[in-house]
C-alpha cells in the first residue's frame, strides 16, 4: 500500500482563479490563451471559473506562451524574485526545469509502483475508473489536474510526474512559501555544469539534477564566477554518493 507522506510540492485548489491572473499578467485575452491551448474560448472560461478542470495536454501547450505554470499549479510565483543581474523571474537556463514533460504516463506508472500501489488502487484514490488509469499510464489520454490533486494525497511526487524532477529538497528552502531563490538555483546549476564538464562529463542528467538540488540546499556560498574548492569537493562527494546507488 502507499505511503502517507505528502511531498511539499503540492497542487492547490483555486487553479482557475490563478489561471486567470496568470493570463492577465502576460496580457492575453481568454480567446488568445484558448487558441494557444487548443481549446475553445468557452472551455477556457470554464477552466477559469472552475466549472471544469484543465488537463495536462492543455497546460503543456500554454506553457509555450511564457505563462507562470508554477503559480497556476501551486501558488508560487516565478517572477517575484530578481537575480543580481536584475532579471525578474526564473533564469532562462532554468525555465526548462519547470516545463511539463512528455511521457507523463510513464512517470505516473513509475511513481505508482514506487509507492507499491496497484492501478486499481491509484484509480480509486484519483476517483477514476481503472480503464482511465490505464489510459493515463499508456499515454492514450492526458490526466486532469483534479486527478493529480487527488493522487498527491497518496504520497505521489507530483513534481516528478510533471517535470521529471523532484523539487522536494528545494521546497524546504523556499522563501515565504511562494518563492524559489532563482539566483541561487541558477548558480547551483552553473556550478554543477562546470564541475561535470571538468570532472564527470559522462554524468547522467538525472544525477546532475540531484546534485543541483543538493548544492542548492547546502549552506555553501554560491556567489563566485567559478565554484571554489569547497564547492568542488562538495560536488565530488555528492557524485560519488549518487553513482554508488
Amino acid at each position: 500500500m502507499g505511503s502517507n507522506f505528502q511531498h511539499p510540492f503540492k497542487l492547490l485548489d483555486g487553479l482557475g482563479a490563478r489561471l486567470r491572473d496568470a493570463r492577465e499578467e502576460i496580457g492575453l485575452s481568454q480567446k488568445d490563451l484558448a487558441a494557444a491551448g487548443g481549446v475553445t474560448r468557452f472551455t477556457q472560461a470554464g477552466y477559469e471559473n472552475e466549472a471544469t478542470d484543465p488537463n495536462i495536454g492543455y497546460l503543456k501547450l500554454i506553457q509555450k506562451t511564457g505563462i507562470d505554470l508554477q503559480y497556476i499549479l501551486c501558488g508560487r510565483r516565478q517572477n517575484l524574485l530578481k537575480s543580481k543581474s536584475g532579471t525578474a523571474g526564473a533564469p532562462e537556463s532554468l525555465r526548462e526545469l519547470m516545463s511539463i514533460r512528455t511521457d507523463i504516463g510513464d512517470r505516473i506508472r513509475t511513481a505508482r509502483t514506487t509507492l507499491g500501489l496497484k492501478q486499481a488502487e491509484l484509480a480509486e484514490i484519483g476517483s477514476i475508473a481503472r480503464a482511465t488509469q490505464i489510459s493515463y499510464e499508456t499515454g492514450v489520454t492526458e490526466p486532469t489536474t483534479a486527478y493529480l490533486r487527488a493522487i498527491q494525497d497518496s504520497g505521489m511526487d507530483i513534481s516528478f510526474v510533471l517535470f521529471g524532477h523532484s523539487f522536494t529538497e528545494l521546497d524546504s528552502h523556499v522563501k515565504d512559501d511562494v518563492q524559489i531563490d532563482w539566483y541561487r538555483l541558477q548558480r547551483a546549476h552553473e556550478d554543477v555544469e562546470f564541475f561535470c564538464q571538468r570532472e564527470a562529463p559522462a554524468c547522467p542528467s538525472r544525477y546532475r539534477w540531484m546534485m543541483v538540488a543538493t548544492l542548492y540546499s547546502s549552506h555553501l556560498k554560491l556567489d563566485n564566477s567559478q565554484p571554489p574548492k569547497d564547492t568542488m569537493t562538495f560536488l565530488s562527494n555528492a557524485i560519488a554518493n549518487y553513482l554508488g546507488w
